[in-house]
């Protein structure tokens, strides 16, 4: 959402080259695509095709983290305490699934992103410290539910990047009959923040179960209704999450970058 300071006014905005740092922040769109919407009732879209950030860029300092931005999330559950917090390296993001709650007559909707944490003392009770020395050693899973679902595609671009998330409740999930494990989930109190050069980090390629790879072409063809697209008549792209997928940036002619 792309939000205009003089007005109140709002576009959906779709950016190529997506970086978070400019949730938040006021960013120059230097060259872009206006797309009318072709249903009924459905928002246009502004694609983004060169864009920065509006503020000069400062010096260089000590790597910190940007500021925290809450997920303004619904909580089914606000009698829980929510003094979970995590800080590590996103390994991998799940697709978007729904699972049948206990207490609800709907299921909760979310996804599951996988951390390599750091395990120490200081981590565990406040924001990490820039200058010590991290050990991303112990695997969490925190589970993002409801409107903190919408989130994926930004925790999606922040694989391989140190991220810090508080505000967690600790929950029981059963699993079949393998038994029950404790889980991370969001809430209304949910904030995330990363940093953009932490010293210590782990390249990718030492992470097990990496995921790296980028691809930018031109979509030459869809087929199974979005599920799967064509990049310059070589590629092959398979969407394995379609409600979360904005259609109006998946059409033939239009760049994207996976």
């Amino acid at each position: 959402s792309l939000s205009d300071p003089s007005s109140a006014a709002s576009v959906c905005c779709y950016l190529l080259d997506f970086d978070p740092a400019a949730i938040g922040r006021e960013i120059l769109v230097l060259a872009w695509n206006y797309l009318p919407s072709v249903r009924q009732h459905e928002a246009a879209v502004l694609e983004a095709v060169r864009w920065r950030l509006a503020e000069a860029p400062g010096p260089v300092h000590a790597p910190g983290f940007l500021a925290a931005i809450p997920l303004n999330s619904v909580d089914a559950e606000p009698a829980l305490p929510t003094r979970g917090r995590v800080f590590g390296m996103v390994r991998s993001v799940s697709v978007v699934f729904s699972v049948p709650h206990a207490t609800q007559k709907s299921d909760l909707v979310g996804f599951i992103a996988e951390m390599m944490c750091c395990g120490c003392r200081q981590c565990k009770l406040s924001q990490p410290e820039s200058d010590r020395g991290h050990k991303f050693e112990m695997e969490k899973f925190v589970y993002f539910v409801d409107l903190a679902s919408r989130w994926r595609p930004v925790l999606a671009r922040l694989i391989g990047r140190p991220v810090s998330v508080t505000g967690l409740k600790k929950k029981m999930v059963s699993v079949g009959k393998k038994g029950s494990y404790t889980m991370l989930v969001s809430s209304t109190a949910t904030m995330v923040s990363w940093c953009p050069s932490y010293v210590g980090v782990p390249p990718l390629d030492e992470l097990p179960g990496k995921c790296s790879g980028v691809y930018t072409g031109v979509v030459s063809g869809i087929h199974m209704q979005g599920m799967l697209v064509e990049l310059d008549e070589t590629v092959w792209l398979l969407i394995d999450d379609n409600r979360l997928v904005p259609s109006h940036s998946l059409r033939v002619g239009a760049v994207v970058c996976c």
